[in-house]
């Protein structure tokens, strides 16, 4: 299995890896990110997507406070954990484990209508 990891990352170490923390023109243009991560994802540690939206955080708001930074960013870039996912989908191993099934919705009312996320529902499809 170790081999296989190995192998897979040495093939695709340019997209599991973003290396790109500094995202000030997307955010000039008025982006949003709305970023999940499922905490049961076989594939991709949960702890990648924490670490890569700190480091956007720490690259693009170096002169705030941790507060003051993570409010900032908040306006345009969200990352939600959510336990029991798997990737990208439900989890086989927790067939009721809920999963996000509106992020599309979600992300068109925060850009359309300005709706501030405080959480992201899920459901359960079991």
């Amino acid at each position: 299995m170790v081999e296989l990891m190995t192998l897979g990352w040495q093939r695709c170490e340019d997209v599991l890896r973003t290396i790109w923390p500094d995202l000030t023109r997307f955010q000039s243009t008025g982006g949003k990110i709305l970023a999940f991560h499922g905490e049961s994802d076989p594939r991709i540690p949960t702890a990648s997507s924490v670490h890569y939206h700190e480091s956007v955080r720490n690259i693009m708001y170096s002169n705030m406070t941790y507060n003051q930074s993570t409010a900032a960013m908040g306006d345009w870039y969200r990352l939600f954990l959510r336990p029991g996912a798997a990737h990208c989908a439900t989890n086989d191993l927790q067939p009721n484990g809920p999963f996000p099934q509106t992020n599309i919705q979600v992300l068109i009312d925060w850009v359309e209508k300005a709706t501030v996320l405080a959480t992201l529902n899920a459901t359960h499809l079991g």
